[in-house]
């Protein structure tokens, strides 16, 4: 492999090299039979033939060399140890009812997919699963460096992926915790995106049992104080028995409790904030360095020192043939 193919282009230099070395060989032929004379060119040319060819051959070596050493070439393998951060994310968005409420000219939903998307755009080497939950939480993809993935999925994330009713908490966090490997070395966390409505079930407790594994929920609050009519699909406004319009609002101090219980953080999510990843991922970060990991990966070996020796010592060779006087020849 090369680290910079491009000067590979060099070499194509090297007709316009042998062009000019077979000029000037004929020249220096010419120079020789009319110095020499009949009576020592035949000796004079057998010299200058052999020493013209191989300070020719030793030159082109020199050439080839020096690009190749120029383009990063390499091969042979060996293990280079490395420190991983061995991170796994859980995604978990809430895709009930009440995300499809307005905030800025976009729903709940949409600024929770933005941000989602440019937060892992700013990971490297991190797994990532995504969980989506409504009356019931479902696993769309399990963890996987796969940024494809997670890209289609999220193309595909509205309320009408999931029929049952209601806004399930308590099983969004516990589908994300099951979502993780049951013995894991790595730093895991998980990323929760909703206005903290829910109709049942008990988020507090699960949030407990996301302490007691050492995963903290990093919630990301989404909706503004004064809350937002919910919007379904056709634009038609959701009703009460009343047949007024639904305001829905964050429930703000759930949320807080659920990332302060285990072990997270809270952000709030009022628009389309597009400091949020940075702020998300500074968080991760601070609590993630202290779980690196020691991995080994394999690399390919760098030759430049080598190709520059071999370079040197054909361009010595090369002059060296030129420069060596043959005693028993005038």
């Amino acid at each position: 492999m090369f680290d910079r193919p491009a000067v590979l282009f060099l070499l194509f230099l090297f007709p316009l090299i042998a062009l000019a070395w077979r000029i000037d060989f004929f020249r220096g032929r010419r120079t020789l039979r009319a110095l020499g004379g009949r009576w020592r060119s035949a000796a004079l040319l057998d010299v200058y033939v052999f020493k013209s060819f191989f300070s020719f051959l030793f030159l082109s070596l020199f050439f080839f060399a020096t690009v190749f050493a120029l383009a990063g070439f390499r091969w042979g393998e060996h293990l280079v140890e490395e420190r991983r951060s061995g991170q796994e994310l859980v995604i978990c968005l809430d895709v009930s009812n009440s995300m499809l409420a307005e905030q800025q000219e976009a729903t709940r939903l949409q600024h929770s997919i933005r941000t989602v998307r440019r937060t892992v755009e700013a990971l490297e080497g991190v797994r990532i699963a995504l969980v989506v939950f409504k009356g019931q939480a479902v696993q769309l993809f399990p963890l996987t460096e796969d940024r494809y993935v997670l890209e289609t999925a999220l193309r595909y994330v509205s309320p009408s992926v999931m029929t049952d009713p209601g806004s399930g908490l308590e099983e969004g966090i516990l589908k994300s915790l099951a979502s993780f490997p049951p013995s894991s070395q790595t730093y895991r966390s998980i990323l929760l995106f909703s206005d903290g409505e829910y109709h049942s079930g008990d988020p507090l407790g699960a949030a407990e049992q996301a302490r007691s594994a050492r995963i903290p929920v990093y919630v990301v609050a989404v909706g503004g104080d004064e809350g937002a009519a919910v919007k379904l699909a056709g634009g038609r406004v959701l009703t009460d028995k009343n047949g007024d319009p639904v305001v829905s609002r964050p429930r703000i101090e759930d949320l807080e409790k659920i990332a302060e219980i285990s072990g997270g953080q809270l952000f709030r999510l009022m628009g389309d904030d597009r400091e949020m990843p940075q702020n998300i991922l500074g968080a991760m970060k601070a609590q993630a360095e202290g779980n690196m990991v020691l991995g080994m990966r394999r690399e390919k070996k760098d030759r430049f020192r080598f190709l520059i020796f071999l370079s040197l010592l054909f361009l010595s060779l090369s002059l060296a043939v030129k420069a060596i006087r043959w005693k028993n020849i005038l």
